[in-house]
């Protein structure tokens, strides 16, 4: 079998997650977490034929096919690994007019100019073209590390998260996020969903995107914010399939919106809340939760200040079931998972 490697960029902390989702959608040969001692970081030999899946994962943020790589020695040659490049890239964009490299050195004796230029001259020698992938918005990247030089050919494409296009909140979840968050509840066919704080709807529309049979429900206090989430969900061609509704947290008509699943991103608009602002709206959503949630439902809420949730949770019938800390960018947050059994 055919087969080729990919490197996902992930979010650190959501290496197992990410694992999982790509053993469901790909057909995958060996999985090699952390490659190169780089966390946020997968690399994974699949079969070529399941590389079209790739845009169906929604846990990764970017994907690269792996064209060479090569340990970094004293013997190691820009030019030699240039021409060795150059040979594997008709195998991969058979359709290429124009290539655009990016280069990126991490070993102090090499620098960006030298690969870059290195790889410029031998595409312009010896493939006499330009070239640019029609396919796929795609650069050829090169990344020199101490010990390993590796190229790959930059797909640039969002695996199934919400396209770019889509008018974005001013601080927004990342889709991968809010995909995990989600998914460590363990949805069940026809469960009812709610993210009360919904914002432009970054999560019931990741909800509706991957859980097709969810009866989901947005809510903000913002009617601006909703009417921008009721446009993006029209976008996505999933507008029927999500209710949205103007209301703060703490005026829900708890019977109308029960739910068996809440998934929350707090606070309205701030990026990062003091802590005296977090521990009255965390009495509020908890107190919320408890009303709104079934029996054996379950809170997905994510937090810089993960021991706010731990006091909130002790005074409250929701219990912590899991906890997983995820780094974004250099900002640590905490996905906590709470029931009410």
């Amino acid at each position: 079998m055919s087969s080729i490697k990919v490197l996902f960029k992930i979010i650190s902390g959501m290496e197992e997650i990410t694992s999982q989702e790509i053993a469901e959608k790909l057909q995958v040969i060996q999985l090699f977490p952390s490659p190169y001692g780089s966390r946020g970081w997968l690399k994974c030999e699949i079969s070529r034929e399941s590389a079209k899946n790739i845009p169906t994962l929604r846990s990764v943020i970017e994907a690269y096919i792996i064209l060479i790589e090569e340990v970094y020695s004293s013997r190691f040659s820009i030019d030699r690994f240039a021409d060795a490049l150059i040979k594997e890239i008709p195998a991969y964009a058979p359709q290429a007019r124009k290539i655009s490299i990016s280069a990126y050195s991490s070993y102090k004796k090499i620098n960006q100019r030298e690969i870059q230029g290195a790889i410029s001259r031998r595409i312009t020698e010896k493939l006499n073209a330009e070239c640019n992938f029609r396919e796929y918005d795609t650069a050829l990247r090169v990344t020199v590390l101490e010990k390993t030089a590796i190229a790959t050919l930059d797909l640039e494409i969002q695996p199934a998260n919400l396209p770019t296009q889509l008018e974005t909140h001013p601080t927004p979840i990342l889709p991968p996020i809010a995909y995990c968050m989600i998914r460590l509840t363990r949805p069940q066919k026809n469960e009812q969903f709610l993210d009360p704080m919904c914002g432009y709807g970054t999560i019931p529309l990741m909800a509706a995107l991957e859980w097709e049979d969810l009866r989901i429900r947005g809510s903000d206090i913002s009617s601006d914010y909703i009417d921008c989430a009721k446009r993006n969900a029209a976008a996505l061609g999933v507008e029927s399939k999500v209710e949205f509704i103007v209301s703060d947290i703490g005026n829900l008509p708890y019977k109308e919106v029960e739910s068996n699943i809440i998934a929350l991103n707090p606070p309205y608009g701030i990026a990062i809340p003091l802590q005296n602002q977090m521990e009255q709206l965390y009495d509020t959503i908890f107190a919320a939760s408890s009303n709104i949630l079934l029996d054996q439902g379950r809170l997905a809420i994510i937090t810089p200040y993960p021991h706010l949730i731990e006091e909130a949770s002790q005074k409250s019938d929701l219990t912590i079931l899991n906890a997983l800390t995820i780094l974004e960018g250099e900002l640590p947050r905490t996905i906590h998972i709470l029931g009410k059994l």
